[in-house]
């Protein structure tokens, strides 16, 4: 992926990022893909791994569908709700913005802080309808930030729309996960090793052309000799 693109421009850092580092499991109903991400998130801290962004936590009780939607911060340890109670009967959105927004400025920071991977929980009918995270998508993306994310099955044409067709599907497996990610690390490693390596030998090469301090005076002092 080149940092123009769907994403706009996103500079030099945006290079680093191929559509192989934008992942999104895709998941039917009944699947439990909240659990999955936050268990390959804790695997990964665990293994020193800098991560950050949200996931969504599980219903607390998994046998109904709750209208309490709580979000963890991957970083801070952090959770909080990000659904409003309306009451009984009302049709209005029960997403609290506010929340929405905090979660935002949570991502973003875990991008700026140049974490190894962000999660952001969903691509969901929010994102697909153009709000949501779908900003910071584009801004972990333009930073040069692997991302994980989940998509619903009905979504994945909303998702490759909004990403240029590009990026990798994943199946909502953790061994596929766990995959992804060990080969997404080691070609960045090699990519990093090889730009350092290139950057010491320009630091080499532009050292050996400088002109010797030593000779320099000599050169200046002997205009009072004789």
């Amino acid at each position: 992926m080149s940092a123009e693109g769907p994403y706009g421009n996103g500079g030099a850092a945006a290079d680093m990022l191929n559509a192989f580092e934008i992942a999104a499991l895709v998941y039917d109903d009944g699947v439990s893909v909240d659990d999955l991400l936050g268990y390959f998130a804790g695997e990964l801290k665990d293994s020193g791994c800098r991560i950050g962004g949200v996931v969504q936590l599980p219903p607390e009780d998994h046998s109904k569908k709750s209208d309490k939607l709580r979000v963890y911060d991957l970083m801070s340890g952090d959770t909080f709700p990000v659904k409003q109670q309306l009451g009984p009967g009302s049709d209005a959105c029960s997403l609290d913005t506010r929340a929405l927004a905090e979660a935002s400025m949570r991502i973003r920071r875990a991008v700026d802080l140049g974490v190894d991977l962000v999660f952001i929980s969903k691509f969901g009918k929010q994102e697909a309808a153009g709000s949501g995270f779908r900003d910071e998508f584009a801004y972990a993306v333009a930073a040069g930030v692997p991302v994980i994310t989940s998509v619903r099955r009905q979504l994945v044409p909303e998702w490759l729309t909004f990403t240029g067709g590009i990026g990798t599907l994943l199946a909502c497996r953790l061994k596929v996960v766990r995959e992804w990610w060990t080969e997404t690390e080691g070609r960045r490693k090699k990519l990093q090793a090889a730009r350092e390596a290139e950057a010491a030998l320009a630091r080499r090469r532009l050292a050996s052309a400088a002109p010797s301090p030593v000779a320099d005076n000599v050169v200046r002092l002997s205009d009072y000799i004789g």
